[in-house]
């Protein structure tokens, strides 16, 4: 048997662990309490161990300094950064600048650095995972924000290392959601997924089309969250708080660790009900000691009136994201809202007014996204499975062009994709354009230069551009060398995918695409029974569509059994989450809490029932056994019993496989190289399609120049100051020759991930060069061998 690869959603607040089986069954893994959603929480214990999820989350008040939290927004980022002086503001626990300009936590343990706290929590799903399956679990699939830039998801691989996992693919979760609400369903239309979790905000949208998952653009905010609206009841209490007894809890971390819990037990609380009560007894103390309490009544209204400035900051992000895909509102079939944050009936009452329909709500918005990694899990298992009993085990990285992270003996392929047809720049006017099949290439113009910059050095930051004296020619026909958008090794890979699409320029304001709109044929209402409940009927001006889950309604002559339909009614019972504070005048350590009851409608089942593949039912019957002969005595004996020949058995017909889903996914910034005068060239567009790749010739600016350092960034800005530095490329043991006639080609590939590699060859001699991408805040490889042996030393 196989070593499973399981889809993990590693979250800023929680970790959620899927696995689908080899019958399409998808099921979310509990541990040995049956927790299903893990905090992603860390502490440092007394005893000089580690303690992580549920009972880690429990020490957050009681050891606020060494249990370290919503470490996710602190991941591939600079210490400089203002995110990360933001939550070094925020944060009870200590933050300092480490090596390459790296946020080091500061515990009894030691100093750690960010990707080693997300590697704990993801050591610990893997020990999840092992023991639900009952087997040693040491790949997945890891899903980060689709604005994770590189620098973050290179962190994200590097924590999944230093865990004990191979991450086989890093997807984007609104992506990984997209599999979930598509996994059952042939739907050809075009959704929305709106991702508002605990730290993160993104929006991508989709194209859907016979398990084909095509991203046309995307969007976020990875300072964005339901952690910001915590901070808001906080500031509410504490104010509250000072003004009548005239003392800062501000200056007392434990207290404000309380005031955490209890906002967040609170926000929740808000999404059910119109008002809540509560009081925390001896947050504070007076003088001579006298035990201080606090209580408070805080209504629905209110809290929306103070959080309603940070959920509006969602959707210029959502216009940007239909800009970038050249759609409209209009345009969109289905939104679907993934993260603990949408079931505030506020943003879904937003969402539900800015896209003019109700969004959906019958998929696990806790869930989805985990659900959607293990889908994409075992497509990919599913094709190394194939390709490993094909081609010879010593050529079979190479021939199904593997990338992998953390290891070299597990290693996934892509998966296949159908031929498709691109569109290529053609040398003349501008907007002119071609079909091909061969990928996306840029051109030059007959009488074009290629593009060549002269490399300072070592001793300087940026290199210059030199524009050549006289234009070369390019003969009709002639392969151009310089500035190509080629595919990540083409003569290696069966598979077709178009590695680089540069998409135009997005138009101004919310104007539909001719071109993406002539894709779109109508859909005829039988081919999507889901949709069925919810009436395409569009709301009047100004009014508020009525958000309510629409309810599946099968097809005529559907041959399929749909089970566990439940119809839960929240009015009668609440369900509280095991590692939630009951709301319900019972003193906890925070405070206690009186609420007002209020009736709520009745909502679907939860859970992860859509997610099952259904099964073809049979109702053939078998054919009657023939009649047995004539019983014959002999000397007035009994019968004996008679040979029996049962009929041939029929052959049952196994359940239609659903098909593996493809996605294809874009690059969520543009990726460039700063120049001269603190500017910046973008070598590959925001919104293109990866795998990309583009390749750049570089020329020595000085005599005898053996070295050079490149900054690379993204970001769509012309100015170097205003994108996000991920790091510098540096080229190494250049050939020593006069000034310009050393020509160094550098090719930069951004993988299926969407993490950069980089390589350089010298293009008289076509030997490769040493080229090191140094990003900002990467850990060496021995400190990741290290720190895995740290963390796997804390476990035990």
């Amino acid at each position: 048997m196989s070593d499973p690869i399981v889809g993990i959603d590693l979250g800023t607040s929680n970790t959620v662990i899927a696995h689908t089986d080899a019958s399409g069954a998808t099921a979310v893994l509990a541990d040995a309490n049956s927790y299903k959603i893990h905090p992603s929480v860390v502490s440092f214990h007394p005893s000089g161990g580690v303690v992580v999820g549920a009972p880690a989350k429990q020490r957050k008040v009681i050891d606020p300094k060494n249990t370290i939290f919503s470490v996710k927004r602190l991941i591939g980022r600079s210490f400089n950064s203002p995110e990360v002086q933001t939550a070094r503001q925020r944060m009870p626990y200590q933050i300092k600048e480490g090596a390459n300009q790296a946020p080091v936590v500061v515990t009894r343990g030691g100093e750690f650095a960010v990707p080693e706290i997300s590697a704990i929590v993801l050591d610990h799903a893997r020990n999840v995972a092992s023991m639900a399956l009952g087997r040693e679990v040491s790949r997945a699939v890891v899903t980060v924000p689709a604005s994770f830039n590189d620098a973050q998801r290179s962190a994200t691989a590097t924590a999944g290392s230093i865990g004990g996992l191979t991450i086989v693919r890093v997807l984007n979760e609104p992506t990984a959601a997209a599999l979930a609400y598509g996994a059952t369903r042939n739907l050809k239309e075009t959704i929305a997924v709106y991702d508002f979790g605990g730290g993160t905000f993104d929006i991508t949208i989709l194209r859907l089309e016979d398990q084909v998952y095509s991203v046309l653009g995307t969007a976020g905010n990875t300072f964005l969250g339901g952690d910001d609206l915590d901070e808001r009841l906080v500031d509410r209490m504490v104010e509250k708080f000072l003004v009548e007894n005239r003392v800062d809890l501000r200056t007392n971390e434990v207290s404000m660790m309380r005031l955490r819990a209890v906002a967040e037990q609170t926000k929740i609380e808000l999404s059910r009900r119109s008002r809540a009560v509560v009081r925390v007894d001896e947050i504070a103390y007076g003088p001579k000691g006298k035990p201080l309490d606090l209580q408070i009544e805080i209504r629905r209204d209110e809290f929306v009136g103070q959080v309603a400035d940070i959920i509006d900051r969602t959707f210029p992000v959502c216009s940007e994201a239909l800009n970038y895909a050249g759609l409209s509102v209009d345009d969109i079939n289905d939104v679907i809202l993934v993260g603990g944050t949408t079931k505030i009936p506020y943003v879904r009452d937003q969402v539900a007014r800015f896209f003019n329909k109700a969004p959906r709500t019958d998929v696990n918005p806790e869930e989805a996204v985990a659900a959607g990694a293990a889908l994409q899990a075992t497509a990919l298992q599913r094709v190394l499975r194939r390709r490993s009993s094909q081609v010879p085990a010593a050529s079979f990285e190479e021939a199904t062009d593997t990338k992998t992270f953390g290891g070299e003996d597990s290693s996934v392929t892509e998966v296949p994709v159908p031929q498709a047809d691109l569109l290529e720049l053609v040398p003349g006017a501008p907007g002119r354009a071609k079909r091909t099949t061969s990928g996306y290439e840029q051109v030059r113009r007959p009488n074009e230069a290629p593009e060549r910059y002269t490399l300072k050095g070592q001793h300087h930051d940026k290199f210059e551009e030199r524009t050549p004296a006289t234009n070369p020619v390019v003969a009709p026909g002639a392969q151009p060398v310089i500035g190509r958008m080629t595919k990540t090794q083409p003569a290696k890979t069966s598979l077709g995918i178009p590695i680089v699409q540069m998409p135009p320029t997005p138009p101004s304001g919310k104007t539909t695409s001719p071109g993406v709109q002539a894709q779109r044929p109508p859909i005829p209402p039988a081919q999507r029974p889901q949709t069925g409940a919810m009436p395409p009927v569009r709301p009047q001006t100004g009014a508020m569509p009525t958000v309510r889950p629409p309810v599946p309604v099968a097809p005529p002559q559907a041959k399929t059994i749909v089970v566990d339909e439940i119809a839960h009614d929240q009015s009668a019972r609440v369900i509280v989450d095991p590692l939630e504070t009951a709301f319900s005048n019972i003193p906890t350590e925070q405070g206690t809490f009186e609420l007002e009851p209020e009736p709520s409608p009745a909502s679907t089942a939860q859970g992860l029932g859509a997610f099952a593949p259904a099964r073809a039912a049979t109702s053939q019957p078998l054919p009657p056994p023939p009649p047995a002969p004539p019983a014959q005595t002999m000397y007035g004996q009994a019968p004996g019993p008679q040979a029996f020949t049962p009929p041939p058995a029929l052959p049952m017909m196994p359940a239609p496989a659903m098909p593996a889903p493809v996605v294809l996914d874009v690059t969520p910034r543009g990726l460039g190289i700063g120049t001269v005068a603190g500017f910046c060239e973008e070598l590959i567009r925001r919104n293109s399609r990866v795998p990309a790749e583009i390749r750049k010739l570089f020329t020595t600016s000085r005599d005898d120049q053996d070295s050079v350092r490149i900054i690379v960034c993204q970001g769509e800005s012309r100015r170097l100051d205003k994108n996000v530095v991920i790091g510098d490329l540096r080229l190494e043991g250049i050939p020593r020759r006069p000034r310009g006639e050393t020509s160094i080609e550098v090719t930069f590939q951004l993988d299926a991930s969407g993490i950069l590699q980089v390589k350089a060859r010298d293009a008289q001699t076509g030997r490769e060069q040493r080229a090191s991408l140094d990003l900002v805040g990467e850990m060496p490889q021995h400190e990741v061998d290290s720190a895995r042996e740290r963390v796997q030393s804390l476990r035990r």
